[in-house]
């Protein structure tokens, strides 16, 4: 690993417990408490999606600039914007439409800010770790992100409630910027990338020659699919275990709490095997993982399965190990496929055809919810109804990613026995080695 790496695992700690608030419950609590409309808290948690297409235009730039000092930039200009956004939480004597909108306003300038500055992000990467690492870097990076999360949803937990203050706010706005400012301090430790080499030439991008790369179409038409699902899955479990199981919303946050912890473990052993292994085969597992995670859903839903300790414990466990392990795994598929040649664009064309899905479907997954809304087919002590019906369908779309997903050629392979012996019991046998003899078995 390169000298200094590890300020990169400090940065994306704190740059998750910064974006979580400033981008997510606490701020959509915030601009409700100020009378915003669904519609605009909506567009409150599509925004940071949506705006990842800047990362298009932002590629033209990146190696002309340099990954580094293009980054820093961008993550300095919205940390400025955080500050003003704690600023007017903050300032006496506003009316809280004036306080709406300039909030709004301050928050889709963050959002523009960061919908540049990200594009550089994978691609210094890319440049700076060797790809036989890239699977390590890669878990320690998301383990930090959970554990940020993990951190975030606790301390919300315990600081939010009914009648949550403006300053109280203001004191959360605050901690995401001072964690913003302190994730600034380490990606400004972080090694630089080898200078770019930049294109002389005026002629245009050339799109459509990119995304028919082979290769990269393989990758971008199965994560597209799979991103449909994840789209779903990323909130339709909210409204399931409020109105289904009557959980309250302390309840609620303890399994994302508990999922967050579950992805922790899933990257400790996902990034264990993953160098070793390849990649195909943690993806198409983490896609197995995520259709059983799916129909674990729906059969709760339908009341095929019992609601208890255990059931909850299966979903939570699956969905600890789904999406972290898809995303290890398609993330170092994704920066072993991609050329040196045009890399930002690469990046920046799969960061927004993903990002735009997740910023739209989920709208889409919410009509479906609301059409089926009225289902009710009894069948004895099953039911099927629009919380059962989202989940099978989605479960549907899962398994056509898993099918296009087996398309991927990977010079490396395992068979399966040898990956699951892998995963399962080498792995955990060489962590407990190193903690009761101090030595890894081989």
């Amino acid at each position: 690993m390169p000298p200094g790496i590890y300020n990169a695992y400090l940065f994306q700690l704190l740059n998750t417990i910064s974006y979580s608030i400033v981008a997510g419950v606490p701020m959509m609590l915030y601009v409700q408490n100020l009378g915003a409309s669904a519609a605009i808290i909506a567009i409150i948690g599509a925004l940071p999606n949506l705006l990842n297409i800047l990362q298009i235009p932002a590629a033209y730039y990146l190696e002309r600039i340099g990954y580094r000092l293009f980054v820093l930039r961008g993550w300095s200009i919205r940390t400025i914007f955080i500050l003003a956004i704690a600023g007017i939480a903050f300032w006496p004597r506003l009316d809280s439409s004036t306080r709406l909108g300039l909030t709004l306003f301050l928050y889709a300038g963050y959002n523009i800010a960061r919908g540049f500055s990200v594009a550089g992000f994978l691609p210094w990467v890319a440049s700076i770790v060797p790809e036989e690492q890239r699977g390590r870097f890669l878990s320690i990076d998301q383990f930090c992100m959970n554990l940020g999360a993990l951190m975030n949803l606790v301390a919300i937990a315990l600081f939010v409630h009914q009648d949550t203050s403006l300053r109280e706010f203001g004191i959360l706005f605050s901690v995401s910027f001072f964690s913003a400012l302190g994730s600034l301090y380490f990606l400004n430790k972080m090694p630089d990338a080898p200078p770019a080499t930049v294109s002389k030439t005026s002629e245009p991008v050339p799109w459509r020659v990119m995304l028919k790369y082979a290769p990269f179409q393989r990758i971008v038409i199965y994560s597209t699919i799979i991103h449909v699902t994840f789209a779903g899955m990323s909130f339709i479990w909210v409204p399931m275990t409020k109105n289904c199981f009557g959980f309250n919303d302390a309840h609620i946050l303890l399994l994302g709490a508990s999922g967050s912890a579950m992805a922790m473990i899933a990257l400790s052993l996902g990034g264990a095997v993953i160098d070793r292994v390849g990649n195909r085969k943690l993806l198409l597992f983490s896609l197995l993982i995520t259709a059983l995670h799916l129909i674990g859903w729906a059969s709760l839903a339908s009341s095929i399965l019992p609601l208890n300790a255990y059931t909850l414990a299966f979903q939570q466990i699956t969905a600890g190990f789904a999406a972290p392990l898809f995303t290890l795994a398609n993330s170092r598929s994704l920066m072993a496929t991609i050329p040196q040649m045009g890399r930002s664009h690469f990046f920046a064309i799969y960061s927004v055809v993903t990002s735009l899905i997740l910023g739209i479907v989920p709208v889409l997954w919410g009509l479906i919810l609301d059409t089926f809304k009225d289902l009710n087919i009894v069948q004895g002590r099953i039911s099927l109804n629009a919380f059962s019906s989202v989940y099978i369908l989605m479960a549907g779309v899962a398994a056509v990613a898993f099918f296009q997903a087996t398309k991927i050629q990977e010079p490396r392979r395992m068979t399966t026995d040898e990956f699951l012996r892998e995963l399962f019991i080498k792995t955990p046998a060489r962590a407990l080695s190193r903690i009761f003899t101090r030595r890894s078995i081989p």
